[in-house]
C-alpha cells in the first residue's frame, strides 16, 4: 500500500511575451519583494484559491502583480519537481500569455516589487525553476505560431503588413514576407486600404485550453 500523500499546494505562473517594435521578444518578469528569492526575478505567479480554477488563478495573480490582461493564455503543462520551492512540495500549472501591441504596459504591485519587460535573449538568473519553464514556454509559443493562428494575438487588431512581418521574424520565420502571405491567405484576412484588420475570433489560438480576453475594438 503507497503511503498516504504529503500536503501539496498548487500554484499557476504565467511566462508573458511581447513583440517589440524593433522586433525583439521580451518576456514580462517581476522582481519578488519577499522570501522566498526576496529580490530576484521570476515569472508572475502564486498560489491558486481554495475555489479558484487554474486558469483564473493564472489570470487573477499575473493582474495583481504586473496589471497585464493580455490577449491570449493558454496551459502549457506543470512543473512539480520535489525541491523547486522552498516552503514545500508546490505543483506549479503554467501558462504561456500574449501581450497585445498598445496593451503591455505593466507595474509591479501586490507581491511583486518590481514588473519590467526582459529580452528573452538576455535575461538574469530566474528564482524557482523559472530559468527552465521560460525556454520551453518559447518552444510552445513558436509551435503554437505555427499552427494557430496565435502570431495576430501580438498585434492591433488593425495592423500593416510590416507588423505581421516583424512579429513572424522575432518568432523565428526565416522569410518574414513570404510568412506574412501564407498566414494572411490560411486566416482569410481582409485589408481595408492600407491595413489588415482581425476578426475577434482569430485571437484565439485553435488548441484549447484556452482562456481569452476579449478586446476592446473601441479602444483600437
Amino acid at each position: 500500500m503507497s503511503p498516504l500523500p504529503t500536503r501539496m499546494c498548487v500554484a499557476a505562473d504565467t511566462a508573458a511575451v511581447r513583440c517589440t517594435a524593433d522586433g525583439r521578444l521580451e518576456v514580462l518578469l517581476v522582481q519578488r519583494g519577499h522570501e522566498p528569492f526576496k529580490g530576484r526575478w521570476a515569472l508572475p505567479g502564486g498560489f491558486v484559491e481554495e475555489n479558484e480554477d487554474l486558469p483564473e488563478g493564472a489570470a487573477r495573480e499575473l493582474e495583481e502583480e504586473t496589471g497585464l490582461r493580455p490577449a491570449v493564455m493558454v496551459q502549457i503543462g506543470a512543473w512539480g519537481a520535489p525541491g523547486r520551492d522552498p516552503r514545500g512540495r508546490t505543483v506549479s500549472a503554467v501558462y504561456l500569455a500574449v501581450a497585445a501591441a498598445g496593451r503591455d504596459e505593466v507595474a509591479g504591485a501586490d507581491d511583486a516589487a518590481h514588473a519590467a519587460w526582459l529580452p528573452l535573449d538576455a535575461l538574469p538568473s530566474l528564482a524557482f525553476d523559472h530559468s527552465d519553464i521560460v525556454p520551453a514556454a518559447l518552444a510552445h509559443l513558436r509551435l503554437q505560431c505555427q499552427h494557430t493562428h496565435m502570431a495576430f494575438a501580438f498585434l492591433c487588431e488593425s495592423f500593416s503588413r510590416a507588423d505581421l512581418e516583424r512579429v513572424l521574424r522575432a518568432l523565428g520565420c526565416q522569410d518574414g514576407r513570404m510568412g506574412a502571405t501564407w498566414v494572411l491567405k490560411v486566416a482569410q484576412v481582409v485589408k481595408t486600404g492600407q491595413l489588415y484588420r482581425l476578426r475577434a475570433d482569430i485571437l484565439a489560438p485553435l488548441r484549447e485550453p484556452v482562456f481569452l480576453f476579449t478586446l476592446d475594438s473601441s479602444e483600437t
